[in-house]
């Protein structure tokens, strides 16, 4: 398991500018190796967007749809952090051990997040409701709660990377290697995505076209890369690589 870089400093913008460059000279190669399970995404949403009336019919989707996620991310992470002639030019599509981890450790950390901010969560629904009105004054603590949330997530976000790569790491492995770098970690990987998700649920219509479906779907695809990409560049960093862009333009 690799070592975190003694005394390195994270600059969140120069981590955003590699993640960008990256996507923009290596967009073919991304595309190719992502197209398999963004398409399955792609179909799991469309498939979920009625009206759901059965559990398993809503937990299946989801359940695929995760499967399908950790497809997605390892590939991300593993053009990113590998080099180009290590991963298959049309993605992980073969289900391994590595996989089985990396999705333990996603829903695990999430899980350990949830719980960390449940007791103020809790304490908030018996203010509000369960189904506050959106004029309650008090409905901007729920965006407030989850910041510490967002925030878990950045700092212990650091093993999944490590997993994609086939690194054994843990919990305070993850902690120490955040040290010191906590902000700019809360901003690549908790804020960004934050704001980019209300940016794209603004942007949903209830009656939308089909091609509007399409596109807005195509667009959340290319910002997920993104967010991940971003996610790898901040390991690479901390763990003492660099932010040069690896790959060939197509």
């Amino acid at each position: 398991m690799k070592r975190g870089a003694s005394g390195v400093r994270l600059n969140a913008r120069e981590v955003v500018v590699a993640a960008y460059r990256t996507l923009r000279v290596r967009w073919f190669e991304f595309l190719r190796a992502l197209a398999v399970p963004a398409m399955g995404l792609s179909l799991i949403e469309y498939l979920t967007s009625y009206d759901v009336t059965t559990t398993w019919k809503f937990v299946l989707p989801q359940l695929v749809a995760l499967l399908l996620y950790v497809l997605f991310a390892v590939t991300c992470h593993r053009l990113v952090l590998k080099r180009s002639g290590d991963v298959p030019a049309y993605g992980q599509l073969m289900w391994a051990w590595r996989e089985t981890w990396f999705a333990t450790w996603l829903v695990g950390i999430t899980i350990l997040a949830v719980l960390a901010i449940a007791p103020i969560y809790t304490i908030m629904i018996s203010w509000v409701g369960t189904d506050p009105d959106p004029e309650h004054p008090l409905m901007w603590l729920f965006y407030v709660v989850l910041l510490p949330f967002y925030f878990l997530l950045a700092r212990l976000s650091l093993v999944l990377p490590a997993v994609a790569v086939d690194e054994r790491p843990n919990l305070p492995w993850a902690w120490r290697l955040g040290r010191g770098n906590s902000l700019p970690l809360f901003i690549l990987v908790g804020i960004l995505p934050w704001l980019s998700t209300l940016a794209l649920a603004s942007l949903h219509r209830d009656n939308a076209s089909i091609p509007e479906s399409v596109m807005l779907n195509l667009v959340g695809l290319a910002v997920l890369a993104f967010e991940i990409v971003l996610l790898s560049f901040a390991y690479r960093v901390l763990t003492g690589g660099s932010l040069a862009v690896r790959g060939h333009a197509r």
